[in-house]
């Protein structure tokens, strides 16, 4: 709830604020979600996984923790990175095609932040905070929420205005 509402929420609520049209909001969420929806189908399944197996590899052999966390992360590199590849490629077809002609000039932002996904899975993305979390370390996962959530306000502060929804 905390990177929802530090996140997307926050970036909508500040550019209303900035009195940025309603319309490229509606671009923003569109891309951002469309981004979002993406990544999440396509790995929604190993969350529930990864917690439970990293809880139960952690307490029988922390030798294999590092190493299953590196398998899974590639593994999802390996489906996700073509699928947003695709998507991108062929935004200018799917987003008119899922959501109408009047999104078109939110393709370029998707194709952005395609990007943006990608290189947070390379850094293992939500896979890391599933890790900390069969750890036990929901201290050090909250604190990033807020370091993550915190950076992002000022930043959208900060580049809204010279920007826009860019």
């Amino acid at each position: 709830i905390l990177e929802f509402v530090l996140g997307k929420q926050a970036d909508i609520i500040l550019l209303g604020m900035y009195t940025i049209s309603l319309i490229e909001i509606g671009n923003y969420d569109v891309a951002f979600t469309f981004a979002q929806t993406i990544n999440l189908g396509l790995t929604m399944g190993f969350y529930g996984i990864s917690v439970a197996t990293f809880s139960s590899i952690e307490s029988a052999d922390k030798s294999h923790v590092r190493k299953y966390f590196e398998t899974v992360n590639r593994f999802i590199l390996l489906v996700l990175i073509p699928v947003f590849m695709f998507t991108a490629a062929f935004a200018n077809v799917l987003i008119p095609f899922i959501y109408s002609a009047d999104y078109t000039k939110s393709i370029q932002l998707f194709q952005f932040f395609t990007i943006i996904f990608i290189i947070t899975r390379i850094f293992a993305g939500g896979l890391a905070a599933d890790y900390l979390q069969s750890k036990g370390e929901t201290k050090k996962l909250l604190i990033t929420s807020i370091i993550s959530g915190a950076a992002n306000i000022v930043l959208a502060i900060i580049l809204i205005p010279v920007l826009g929804i860019l």
